[in-house]
């Protein structure tokens, strides 16, 4: 089994802004499963259009996109 690995979830504002919405651990298989989720939420206004970072809910259509990368090097 892939190892998870841990990364940065951010969302898009329509204004172009990026806003830092957590972190979370997943595999790459976990995150394509997810970025596949969120392109359905747009193609799809029947789809539930919330998803969950840690404890934190979202609605994936307040955002004009949605990005997952590795964790910022400080």
């Amino acid at each position: 089994m892939a190892e998870a690995i841990k990364r940065e979830f951010h969302g898009y504002m329509r204004n172009g802004e990026r806003v830092y919405l957590g972190p979370c651990d997943m595999t790459d298989t976990e995150v394509q499963k997810f970025l596949d989720s969120i392109a359905a939420i747009y193609s799809d206004p029947k789809e539930p259009g919330v998803f969950n970072v840690r404890s934190a809910v979202f609605d994936a259509r307040a955002f004009a996109g949605v990005q997952i990368l590795p964790p910022s090097k400080s």
